[in-house]
């Protein structure tokens, strides 16, 4: 049998185009067409979450110090976005639980001099810069908010 880096190479597919799979069921290569591809894609891909490059905005304009808030958790991503009038002393954002692999994104426009998160979360800031942002990733398994950017 040929080596698959022998093989030319296509840049539009058809449907009965042909993909090599390997079938664990019989233990050798086989060919499958694209249509077949596609068919085994759709009853196995889970695209009922809410689009994961989608972020709810949650603008805020705090003017006291301290100012606590905790943002409403929807099936997007959220991007709580903190325009406070001047910088802040203290800053409380409570971090409600999520669903699996949904993201919170901060971002400030004047300095957050101290900044408490309120939950369980590795890598918590504990200050932002004016024009700051951090963004948290929810694993539902460990109950936890990680600090991804």
């Amino acid at each position: 049998m040929t080596n698959i880096n022998q093989l030319s190479s296509v840049s539009v597919l058809s449907p009965g185009d042909l993909a090599v799979v390997f079938s664990t069921s019989n233990g050798d290569s086989r060919k499958a067409s694209m249509t077949v591809l596609q068919a085994y894609m759709q009853d196995n891909l889970d695209l009922s979450q809410a689009n994961p490059t989608v972020f709810d905005s949650i603008y805020l304009a705090p003017s006291t110090t301290p100012y606590s808030v905790t943002p409403v958790v929807t099936e997007n991503n959220a991007h709580l976005i903190m325009i406070p009038v001047a910088a802040i002393a203290s800053v409380t954002i409570t971090l409600p639980a999520a669903r699996d692999k949904q993201e919170l994104l901060v971002t400030t426009t004047q300095e957050l001099t101290a900044l408490t998160l309120v939950g369980s979360v590795i890598g918590a800031p504990t200050t932002l810069l004016a024009g700051g942002f951090f963004k948290l990733k929810f694993d539902v398994v460990t109950a936890t908010w990680y600090r991804v950017g």
